[in-house]
């Protein structure tokens, strides 16, 4: 099940939250009025240490724009982000750095360059945010190090109402998914209710109704998930499967189509609501 799997939710929280900051290189964004081109001629320490080709164009752009944004910031808030920004990078330059230029060493070098600052930088971030307080520092402290009193100050500000997001209410039932399903359900159907206009619905949410409905035998309510999840284009759920599924439990193919149609629409407008 998608949820079940720590690192892949971690990358799927980081998607939520860093979204809009980082689409474009060379174009300007919603928060800095300067293009990367511009941002690195009159910033070069916050370039100089990336690799200078074009491979991981977008994901320079991210670390580049988030540095020069933050560069004055006296909290660890903007430090999550910019751990995930290095992690996306530190992927894409490791590919490249395999690759071997022929002609122009110096490129590998650069990459190689690039790959070196990304360990270096994530190993100082998680060094600084160790004993953070901040639910996305303390879940990533615990999901990537394994710290169990980072999850635990994760679990207190569960308890106390602060995961305001879609994407802490997504790590949240990352942890609750094999301890208690149907609290793993609600925190989920919460992380819905609470997406923003600018954030894109992560379909893996409805891969995980689907298989947390069916471990609790309630096939109506998984195929509904299902189909809504397909509607999103969830490259984990076969509509035939569903179709089948509802066949041999006799479930009205009708009501459940008519219901996930419903979901979709509330959840695309985001009017999805829920209150536990």
């Amino acid at each position: 099940m998608v949820l079940i799997g720590k690192m892949e939710t971690l990358r799927n929280l980081s998607t939520f939250i860093v979204i809009i900051s980082s689409l474009l290189l060379f174009g300007c964004d919603q928060f800095s009025p300067k293009t990367i081109a511009q941002i690195c001629a009159e910033n070069p320490k916050l370039c100089s240490d990336l690799n200078p080709d074009a491979w991981c164009r977008a994901e320079k752009a991210n670390i580049i724009n988030h540095r020069y944004q933050h560069a004055n910031s006296r909290d660890d808030k903007h430090k999550y982000a910019l751990l995930t920004h290095f992690e996306k990078y530190q992927v894409c330059i490791g590919k490249a750095v395999q690759i071997k230029h022929l002609k122009l060493r110096e490129k590998e070098t650069g990459r190689m360059m690039g790959y070196l600052t990304s360990k270096r930088e994530i190993a100082r971030l998680s060094k600084e945010t160790r004993q953070s307080k901040d639910p996305y520092l303390a879940y990533y402290q615990w999901s990537r190090h394994g710290h169990e009193d980072a999850l635990k100050t994760f679990l207190r500000a569960a308890e106390e109402g602060e995961l305001k997001s879609a994407a802490l209410n997504v790590a949240h039932a990352t942890y609750l998914v094999k301890k208690d399903s149907a609290l793993a359900i609600n925190t989920l159907y919460t992380a819905l209710s609470l997406y923003t206009d600018d954030e894109p619905i992560d379909p893996e949410i409805f891969d995980s109704l689907y298989t947390l409905h069916t471990q609790r035998v309630d096939l109506f309510e998984a195929i509904v998930w299902g189909l809504v999840g397909a509607k999103f284009n969830s490259n984990t759920i076969d509509k035939k499967r569903l179709y089948g599924l509802a066949k041999h439990n006799r479930l009205a193919m009708d009501k459940l189509t008519m219901r996930a149609d419903s979901l979709h629409s509330q959840i695309e407008s985001r009017d999805f609501s829920f209150s536990r």
